[in-house]
């Protein structure tokens, strides 16, 4: 599956999809580190744009790594906007 992956991204390094699909492959495969660089290339190439799942799904990761203070900036970033999340006060607590 991944090496489809590299083959696709290899062919179209721009498509967000196929960079969401690596990160949740490398999820699946207890990849942390390499799931959460390649949401932040799928952000990067959505000129900065995070919708809500994907600050929960950033801050989720951060939290495994105990980095407290990216988590924060990625919960208060949904919870701003949303402040009944579910989700976002989940991990918030």
């Amino acid at each position: 599956m991944q090496r489809q992956l590299v083959n696709q991204l290899s062919v179209e390094p721009t498509n967000t999809a196929v960079w969401r699909k690596y990160a949740m492959s490398c999820l699946e495969n207890g990849q942390q580190l390499k799931a959460e660089h390649f949401l932040k290339k799928e952000i990067a190439l959505n000129n900065g744009e995070v919708t809500k799942e994907m600050h929960i799904l950033l801050a989720s990761l951060l939290l495994q790594r105990k980095d407290f203070h990216g988590c924060k900036e990625h919960l208060d970033a949904v919870l701003n906007t949303d402040w009944k999340n579910i989700w976002a006060n989940l991990l918030f607590g």
